[in-house]
């Protein structure tokens, strides 16, 4: 029974750290009248803000304290599916995933895809100036966490919709650790009339 009760209240402590440290990495932080409801439904101040949820009803998303208590239900094949890098190794070779180009380790580019010579900024704007659309994610994330979608317009080089100068860019590579490059994914039409702001592509 002691053993039990010790068990639960470690796996209490476990999560409300991981919350916390989440909360405090988040890049934006809530309006003060609205974050404690939001941290008590289990929500850091980066989800308020990727899942809209000043206009949006929490009861529709999967907080990040209910997120974080599935993370092993995959159980031993969890590995597989956190890992970006692994993930596309094990399940690509049996079903059509995102072509990842590069791995990104310090600010480093190291070529993923023999096909694809990229080893720098400059490259990966060379790719953009071919039509390409890029994204940039940590290898082991989820939920939209860190993604970021790379793209050439009229304006110039955007990152997630905002527009960079080349200076800026080499700046955002050179701040990125444990990222994978990869093709940007369209929507199925269904997918896309329900999900069309998602960063996460459902592309079946």
């Amino acid at each position: 029974m002691i053993d039990s009760r010790m068990r639960v209240l470690r796996n209490k402590f476990i999560t409300l750290h991981y919350f916390l440290d989440k909360e405090k990495q988040s890049q934006r932080r809530m309006p003060r009248n609205v974050a404690p409801r939001m941290w008590v439904k289990g929500f850091t101040s980066d989800s308020f803000y990727i899942c809209k949820l000043d206009r949006n009803d929490p009861a529709d998303f999967l907080s990040d304290m209910q997120r974080f208590r599935t993370r092993m239900i995959n159980g031993d094949y969890s590995i597989v599916l956190n890992n970006k890098v692994l993930f596309e190794v094990v399940i690509g070779p049996r079903i059509k995933v995102p072509a990842t180009f590069a791995y990104i380790h310090e600010g480093q580019i190291t070529a993923f895809d023999k096909e694809v010579q990229i080893s720098s900024p400059d490259d990966v704007i060379l790719m953009l100036e071919r039509g390409e659309v890029l994204v940039a994610k940590p290898v082991r994330s989820g939920g939209g966490e860190k993604v970021f979608v790379l793209e050439l317009s009229g304006r110039g080089i955007l990152i997630n919709k905002h527009e960079k100068s080349v200076k800026e860019f080499h700046a955002f590579f050179d701040g990125l650790d444990s990222f994978v490059l990869t093709e940007h994914v369209s929507q199925g039409p269904m997918q896309e009339r329900y999900f069309r702001t998602s960063l996460t592509r459902f592309a079946f």
